[in-house]
């Protein structure tokens, strides 16, 4: 997520998106208290006439992919476009970077269990297993997700069987697991402007 100090939010799609608004689906409303939103796939932009509000762009999983689609037609990189999210007085509000484990290197609910036991150490005080599941019918496998760190806070980590979690949507992936860093406020700006600083 990254919000702009402006009301203008066709400006940010022209300039920061470099996509043409005729192309998006306009909605009276929004949510985050925003008025309206443009929409192309997942792509979101939340648009408020209140200027402390602003404009929000947001890219959730799904919306990531397909920006890069556009961004690799531009022949821009993530580094473009984060720098012209920040030249565009862009403040990122959340940023998560994710590792995708593709063979299995680290068992999640093994990990969980080692924290549950205290056989993990962690400068992190606060840790949260989540199970998710059918209770009935076939292929009930539960996906495991572990947390460290709060949630609360401005970093924190999420580990996720993602291959199971696809699989109760009926969808099939060959990531097995994923790994995420969850940033907020101070903590996301920090590491845009370190990827900027150092590629």
């Amino acid at each position: 997520r990254v919000r702009f100090p402006t009301t203008d939010a066709l400006k940010i799609i022209r300039e920061v998106l470099q996509l043409k608004a005729d192309y998006m689906l306009y909605e009276d409303y929004g949510k985050y208290g925003y008025e309206s939103k443009y929409v192309l796939g997942d792509i979101n932009i939340m648009c408020s006439m209140q200027e402390h509000l602003g404009v929000l762009l947001e890219l959730k999983g799904r919306g990531c992919r397909q920006m890069e689609s556009y961004l690799l037609a531009q022949e821009r990189s993530w580094y473009d476009f984060m720098l012209d999210c920040l030249t565009a007085g862009g403040k990122m509000k959340r940023l998560d970077l994710a590792i995708n484990d593709m063979c299995g290197l680290l068992d999640i609910p093994v990990l969980s269990e080692k924290y549950k036991n205290g056989g993990a150490d962690c400068r992190c005080k606060n840790y949260e297993n989540v199970q998710g599941g059918k209770l009935s019918g076939k292929n009930r496998d539960l996906a495991s997700t572990l947390y460290i760190g709060s949630k609360a806070s401005t970093k924190y980590f999420c580990l996720y069987e993602k291959q199971k979690e696809q699989a109760t949507k009926k969808k099939h992936t060959d990531i097995i697991n994923r790994f995420e860093i969850r940033l907020r406020d101070k903590k996301a700006v920090q590491a845009v402007e370190e990827l900027l600083l150092t590629y």
